[in-house]
């Protein structure tokens, strides 16, 4: 989590977005290809805002996953 909320705060991209997008170039894919079940799906799963709302949702999660290590820490394991 650390690493994917200091990649949005540097403005880049996860390395397998751009795979992806690249993917897809290859592939052709215009804005309705594909099914219509397909169609709907993609919109539902990704979103297409400003990248500092996804900066700003890394950065919460981080912070919440910091306080869930400290109130909850990981068992030592036993020999």
């Amino acid at each position: 989590m650390t690493y994917v909320t200091l990649q949005a705060w540097l403005g880049k991209l996860c390395p397998l977005t751009y795979l992806e997008i690249f993917m897809r170039e290859k592939g052709g894919e215009g804005k309705y290809s594909g099914t219509f079940m397909e169609y709907w799906i993609e919109k539902l799963i990704y979103y297409d805002l400003p990248f500092y709302y996804f900066t700003a949702a890394y950065s919460i999660f981080l912070i919440f996953v910091i306080l869930l290590m400290f109130i909850f820490p990981p068992l030592k394991k036993r020999r």
